[in-house]
């Protein structure tokens, strides 16, 4: 009996640590209780983190082929996105790939996954394409920062929902709200099939996560360092709060662009804030826990999301938490913990030039 073989598409790689641990698990577990072979489609930092963060016991499952004309960005500019794209959605013409392929699995629904799947698809005898979805992009006017920052990724996010009506099968990590919503926006493909899951957490992970002698963290922030995820409105909290407590600490968990990094160490330099706040950057699964377990408050201030992990794994954790009030939180399990909300407001910060 032939293995079975998966074609995984990430052709939206960036940086050398982006948020891939769910993928980290799926391609684990696809090999161990599957047995299935994994070819990995995706840059050269692609292979190299996947090589460093998947299971030594699984490589010989595991193959990897670089998306033909994609080029890595330790830093990339808003006029580099579309060119860049582009170059990859050509590579997926031209890019060698297995032969009998079962099933093509994009990462993400970012414009670029679905579009290179779709292509090779065509190329494919019999693959099926399943697409992960997992956030509605709002309105411009809803987000903050600037305008024509904001305005890309949302047009971007209407042509990946019409493209979704061509895929096989969607992944929908989603609420039951925003599940319906998409499937309303898809009634139009009706035999587009839609598998709703939960973004399941493990909690043996957890368990596992020690903690230090003490709670040395007053404040935590978990997640990607990014407007829209509410950095400045964090730091503004953590500024009026270190004015009233000056020894206040406060930790910042997760990856950000160089720019947008560059930007948050010298807001932190500026207001004299280095002996306030460790930027932890991106760190291991285990690390995560155990900072927030050493935290005492987990502060979610996201502008916008549609089933946020990091609540999820601070509930997990036994964290009080205060978050903007999203719509998210009045549906389950979030309605069902602990989590104080406030109105959402547009931050006033700006990012300091040097």
């Amino acid at each position: 009996m032939s293995k079975f073989k998966i074609l995984m598409v990430d052709a939206t790689f960036l940086t050398r640590a982006p948020n891939r641990e769910k993928t980290c698990r799926h391609v684990t577990h696809w090999a161990r209780s599957h047995n299935a072979n994994v070819h990995i489609l995706t840059t050269e930092m692609g292979i190299e983190f996947y090589t460093s963060m998947l299971p030594q016991e699984i490589q010989s499952q595991i193959s990897f082929s670089v998306l033909k004309c994609s080029r890595d960005y330790e830093k990339i500019g808003l006029i580099q996105v579309v060119p860049e794209y582009l170059r990859r959605i050509h590579g997926a013409v031209s890019t060698l790939i297995p032969r009998d392929v079962d099933v093509i699995y994009t990462v993400s629904s970012v414009i670029v996954d679905p579009i290179v799947a779709l292509i090779l698809r065509s190329r494919s005898k019999r693959a099926k394409v399943f697409v992960t979805f997992d956030n509605f992009v709002p309105r411009p006017s809803k987000r903050p920062g600037k305008y024509i920052y904001k305005l890309i990724p949302y047009l971007a996010s209407k042509v990946t929902l019409f493209l979704l009506g061509y895929v096989d099968c969607i992944f929908a990590y989603l609420t039951s709200e925003n599940a319906n919503r998409l499937s309303n926006y898809l009634r139009r493909h009706k035999d587009r099939h839609v598998v709703r899951f939960t973004n399941g957490l493990d909690l043996s992970e957890i368990d596992k996560a020690g903690v230090g002698a003490a709670k040395c963290y007053d404040l935590i922030f978990v997640g990607r360092l990014h407007p829209a995820k509410g950095i400045w409105d964090f730091l503004e909290v953590v500024l009026g709060l270190r004015n009233i407590r000056r020894d206040i600490r406060v930790a910042m968990v997760g990856p950000a662009m160089s720019e947008i990094q560059a930007d948050i160490i010298r807001y932190i330099d500026a207001h004299k804030l280095n002996d306030n706040v460790d930027v932890m950057g991106y760190v291991d699964i285990q690390k995560k826990y155990e900072l927030l377990k050493s935290s005492k408050i987990f502060l979610f201030l996201s502008h916008d999301d549609s089933f946020p992990v990091a609540v999820l794994e601070a509930i997990a954790c036994g964290l009080p938490i205060l978050a903007y009030d999203l719509d998210v939180f009045a549906s389950p399990p979030y309605n069902r913990a602990c989590i104080k909300t406030i109105k959402t407001c547009q931050c006033k910060i700006r990012r300091i030039k040097a």
